[in-house]
């Protein structure tokens, strides 16, 4: 990182597990070091041996303060917190890295860049706060607390600081900025690799967060974050908790309201939902709560993960993505029978319909499409 900007001339990406994209999942083993990665998927016996989908826990969770953590079972038998995830992805990552990079006799380097999304939208905001005063207002971000942000960077900043970097050498990069940065040099995306000055909107859809954002670069089509004068800047740009979890809630959702409505069993749902919201804010504990709503949180959670595995299955089987595409594929899910108790499994179809609808109605049109039209 230069004091003068971001120049980036070759980008090789590392390879763990003969991949260069590596999953943010955990496996623990008794007595061992947890897996990351492609093998923790690999060595997993089901779903629920992984940890999983904790970023967005991560900043929910203030550094520093006093009190009980929430913690997550493992399939080692203990439990951790979404620091200590975090703490062990970090730690098992940086080794394998090292090790990489040991082998191509690479020195490695004292600095590290840690990605993160622009603004996370929150219930907090509104059109009176925003540049785009007299639209609708976004529906509010689900499962994040307005101190999401400071929080998820301080917690990063004081694990690396665990790992021997030094505070000065930590620094955070805007997300999309890196997918723009990763297209024009690591890819080189013709559409920007050429230089010349562009005005790009970037979209990255992950696992727990949406990003979009708006890019200007320089006269020479570099991305320069410290250097004012040279114009460089995002224009426009916003985040949300919403990824690939988050359509497992809403289909998990979607599933629950079909076989429970026809039981009148709505209202309960709903307000196991909202419940259910708090507490991944940390806004309330399961020591509060019924025991009913206390069994429908902990399924909703469990549930909400390995239905990923059924998600995964059906988008791999349908070849025609166009919206007027007629469907007709579906894949076996295991729901509770009473999400409020300790209930046998039974077992549902999901469709490809369903998934498209659930997609279209909950996903793009209640939370990403305003995001986008507002950047």
């Amino acid at each position: 990182m230069s004091d003068k900007g971001l120049l980036i001339n070759a980008i090789d990406l590392v390879e763990i597990d003969r991949s260069t994209n590596i999953p943010t999942a955990l496996y623990y083993r008794k007595g061992q070091t947890p897996a990351i990665g492609s093998e923790a998927h690999a060595l997993k016996q089901t779903r629920r041996d992984l940890n999983e989908d904790f970023k967005i826990d991560l900043g929910n969770a203030k550094p520093g303060t006093a009190g009980p953590r929430r913690t997550y079972s493992t399939a080692a038998g203990d439990k951790k917190s979404a620091s200590e995830l975090t703490a062990d992805f970090v730690h098992e990552l940086l080794f394998r890295v090292t090790k990489w990079m040991d082998q191509r006799d690479l020195k490695v380097a004292p600095s590290i860049m840690v990605a993160e999304p622009l603004s996370m939208l929150t219930e907090a905001d509104s059109p009176a706060q925003s540049p785009t005063n007299g639209h609708p207002e976004v529906k509010q971000g689900e499962l994040v607390t307005k101190e999401w942000l400071q929080n998820y960077r301080n917690n990063l900043k004081r694990i690396l600081l665990g790992k021997g970097f030094k505070e000065d050498r930590i620094k955070f990069l805007p997300e999309p900025f890196a997918v723009f940065q990763y297209y024009r040099h690591a890819k080189k995306h013709p559409l920007v690799a050429d230089k010349r000055q562009h005005n790009a909107l970037v979209i990255d859809f992950g696992g727990g967060t949406f990003d979009a954002c708006i890019i200007e670069t320089t006269k020479e089509g570099e991305i320069d974050i410290n250097d004012a004068r040279r114009l460089s800047k995002a224009r426009s740009a916003a985040s949300k908790p919403i990824g690939g979890f988050f359509v497992n809630r809403s289909l998990l959702e979607a599933l629950f309201q079909k076989f429970l409505a026809p039981r009148n069993l709505t209202a309960k749902l709903n307000t196991g939902l909202d419940l259910y919201r708090k507490w991944r804010r940390n806004d309330i504990s399961l020591a509060g709560i019924s025991e009913e709503q206390k069994h429908f949180i902990q399924h909703f959670h469990l549930f909400s993960h390995e239905i990923e595995d059924a998600k995964l299955a059906l988008s791999r089987s349908i070849t025609d993505w166009r919206l007027e595409a007629p469907l007709n594929l579906s894949v076996p899910v295991a729901i509770p029978a009473d999400p409020f108790a300790v209930s046998p499994m039974i077992n549902c179809q999901l469709s490809a319909v369903e998934f498209r609808e659930v997609f279209i109605k909950r996903v793009w049109i209640q939370e990403i499409k305003e995001v986008v039209r507002k950047v």
